[in-house]
């Protein structure tokens, strides 16, 4: 049973069952493979078929499938269900003497119907054999199995045997979306999508839907342990997906999105996140990005002071109608409601587990029942939503599986788009972005940054893997070698429009990339600020002060750099801000 039609729901029944209420009546209704249906719809076209077995799993169709079979014959029927109707007598009394009566009508033939074949004894398997040969002139037999290895070899030698595969998620999704229609039930898809995801047998998903409308009113699943949360997180997240996406900050944050900024406490999360917004009102740049100017909506929790987040925001430079600040708000809706009132682009959650209203960090339950009301909200929002969690306090370990070192729920990290972690970088104002887990493109590599004078600059790039070296690509090479020809420094804007008119085809942020590759490789120097109207200088370092080899050392690099600091990373995190 894979598919809804109208017709069967025409006739109200009480307290029918959905299975039954909704079973589909033509092959047409069905999901099946293109070589089963092709096989079935021969059938039904001819008005004859050999011997079947259908197997596979429960809830995809084998009795659906059978049942049409025999309706559309000119035909009499039997129908045994073989787990009941097994032994010996069955076959020798009821079976034969069936086969072996003329019908009233005329009928030139006749059809049994063994259900749930693999629970015949050996015995009645034995006694069917020759049932099957000296009848077949003038019956059929179909036979459905769950277990097909059950089914005797001489039984299934004499059948033509069609696998019926399960269901994909997508199709059940479909059946489910269709039922609610037809009983006036409303559910977001990302229920829908999670409920059908819980129940891979078709028929139990909707009894079971029935049955949780009945008692609370809405789809709801008790979930008990952490890899279900952890499956259904991830697919409630993907509900109304799309690989299409308008980045804000590539590849980072993104409208219609939820994107966790994760971090062991005082590293400065709530810091970059603040830095983030202030770039966001103002319509800057921020990490080597241009970002889209608007409104940005902060929420904390009720124990945070909105007057000093405020005053962090007036430090930044951003005044107080560009930014609207509120503690307290828990319920995405109203947040949603706000964020669109004044025209928000970016929603910052400090921290989710407050916002969210979850008993417990550990409750994976109740992270995927949050997310079931959240997600829909932030897809529908079209605005770009990052949320601030916590790891352990000791933060990320090496050779460590990605999102287990946040705090809390294994649930957490499987709902969001995007993953990022904020890590310890080489010195007490650096620190190394990592996107630990994405819905999108990977950048492949750790993005590092620095605070300095109050803002952040991108110090280069680390490779994701710890042994790799920091390969310089060809084309990255044949661009060092151009602003090797320039006579003095020259500004990132300057030096794009000098590629352009030597015919090289490369955006700015293009160009931002490289530049940063060759600096993470020690081919090149940065100068200045960075600030508006006194942008970086980029000029080459010569050639006989670094390896010529394309793969540098760069774990070499970064351990020399941090000798020569005499400071300790994880002692003076605070120096960029705490949260």
């Amino acid at each position: 049973m894979t598919m809804v039609t109208s017709q069967s729901n025409a006739a109200p029944a009480i307290d029918l069952s959905w299975d039954q209420k909704y079973r589909p009546q033509t092959l047409a209704d069905m999901a099946l493979t293109e070589e089963n249906r092709r096989l079935l719809e021969g059938y039904l076209e001819e008005g004859i078929f050999p011997h079947l077995l259908l197997h596979g799993p429960p809830g995809v169709g084998k009795t659906t499938a059978a049942q049409i079979l025999i309706d559309s014959a000119a035909c009499c029927s039997l129908i045994l269900n073989a787990s009941s109707d097994r032994g010996l007598d069955t076959i020798r009394g009821q079976l034969l003497s069936f086969i072996r009566t003329l019908g009233f009508g005329g009928e030139p033939w006749r059809v049994v119907f063994l259900d749930e074949a693999d629970g015949l004894t050996p015995d009645a398997a034995n006694a069917l054999r020759n049932p099957m040969e000296t009848y077949a002139d003038c019956a059929r037999f179909i036979l459905t199995a769950n277990a097909v290895d059950k089914v005797s070899d001489a039984i299934r030698s004499r059948c033509v045997e069609l696998e019926m595969e399960a269901v994909p998620v997508e199709e059940r999704s479909r059946v489910l979306a269709r039922v609610l229609e037809f009983e006036a039930v409303d559910a977001a898809d990302s229920q829908i999508r999670w409920f059908a995801a819980r129940h891979r047998d078709l028929r139990r998903m909707l009894l079971a839907a029935q049955q949780s409308l009945q008692v609370h009113g809405e789809l709801r699943i008790e979930v008990r342990s952490d890899a279900t949360c952890q499956l259904l997180a991830e697919i409630i997240a993907e509900s109304d997906y799309s690989t299409e996406v308008h980045w804000d900050l590539r590849p980072y944050m993104a409208p219609g999105r939820l994107t966790l900024l994760s971090a062991r406490p005082k590293l400065g999360k709530s810091t970059f996140a603040a830095h983030y917004a202030a770039k966001k009102v103002l319509g800057d740049e921020f990490v080597g990005q241009l970002l889209e100017a608007g409104p940005v909506l902060w929420v904390s929790g009720p124990e945070e002071n909105k007057f000093d987040i405020a005053r962090r925001f007036e430090e930044l430079g951003v005044e107080q109608e560009q930014v609207w600040v509120y503690t307290g708000l828990s319920d995405m809706h109203a947040i949603a409601a706000k964020a669109a009132e004044i025209g928000a682009r970016l929603v910052v959650l400090d921290t989710l587990a407050r916002i969210a209203g979850v008993r417990s960090e550990n409750d994976n339950a109740g992270w995927v029942r949050w997310s079931n009301m959240a997600l829909p909200v932030i897809r529908e929002s079209g605005i770009t939503w990052l949320a601030i969690h916590h790891t352990r306090k000791g933060g990320w370990k090496e050779d460590e599986e990605p999102g287990a070192a946040i705090r809390g729920a294994t649930a957490i990290f499987g709902l969001v788009d995007i993953a990022l972690s904020l890590r310890p970088g080489y010195g007490c104002n650096q620190r190394k972005l990592v996107v630990d887990g994405t819905r999108f493109e990977s950048p492949g590599h750790g993005l590092l940054i620095e605070l300095q004078d109050g803002e952040y600059f991108v110090a280069g790039y680390e490779p994701q893997e710890a042994d790799q070296g920091h390969h310089i690509p060809g084309a990255a090479l044949s661009v060092l070698e151009d602003l090797r020809e320039a006579a003095e420094p020259i500004s990132r804007v300057d030096f794009a429009q000098r590629l352009t008119e030597k015919g090289y085809e490369v955006s700015l942020p293009t160009l931002y990339e490289i530049l940063n590759m060759l600096l993470a490789g020690g081919r090149v120097r940065r100068l200045g600020k960075g600030v508006k109207g006194g942008p970086h200088l980029w000029e080459p370092i010569e050639e006989d002060s670094f390896d010529s080899s394309d793969t540098l050392g760069f774990q070499t690099q970064q351990n020399e750099s941090a000798e020569k600091s005499e400071v300790d990373p994880e002692a003076h995190g605070e120096e960029l801000g705490g949260d």
